[in-house]
């Protein structure tokens, strides 16, 4: 077991479930002889809304959210060349799966007994537009171990 495995366990959890689960990690580690990979755990921060939405995106919905990032290379590669054609089309395309990924996002916090209210479908909105901006972005929220919203 190491500090991945752990986070992305903790990070496929609810909010509310997230510390207490973490926690009881963290007592555990050091019982199994890991004092170090505890204390790592201890520090994992609980993720906002948001972060916790975005993770269970790609959890729930990981191919669309690996078309999202890959409009990335496309929308950098028609900016690059000048094709304005080419960029409408990848910025009309990141604008639907994004729509359609804030939909899903929505649905799993109602089910989940929360509300998706405008600040954390902003947050959500532009965590996934980070996503295709940024490499490392893409990334971090491939990895769905985010603990807040991503930003460019």
């Amino acid at each position: 077991m190491n500090l991945d495995d752990v986070a992305q366990e903790l990070y496929g959890l609810s909010p509310e479930e997230f510390t207490e689960v973490r926690n009881t990690r963290a007592k555990e580690i050091p019982s199994a002889g890991d004092r170090e990979l505890g204390a790592e755990v201890r520090k994992l921060p609980k993720p906002t809304v948001a972060a916790w939405l975005a993770n269970m995106l790609v959890r729930t919905r990981a191919a669309r959210v690996m078309e999202l990032i890959a409009l990335g290379p496309e929308l950098r590669e028609a900016q690059s060349q000048g094709e304005r054609a080419d960029m409408r089309r990848v910025l009309d395309r990141r604008r639907e799966v994004i729509r359609d990924l804030v939909g899903a996002a929505s649905q799993c916090a109602t089910e989940a007994g929360h509300s998706m209210g405008p600040p954390v479908q902003r947050q959500l909105e532009e965590t996934l537009e980070a996503a295709v901006a940024d490499a490392e972005s893409a990334a971090m929220l491939r990895a769905g171990t985010l603990s807040s919203p991503l930003a460019f």
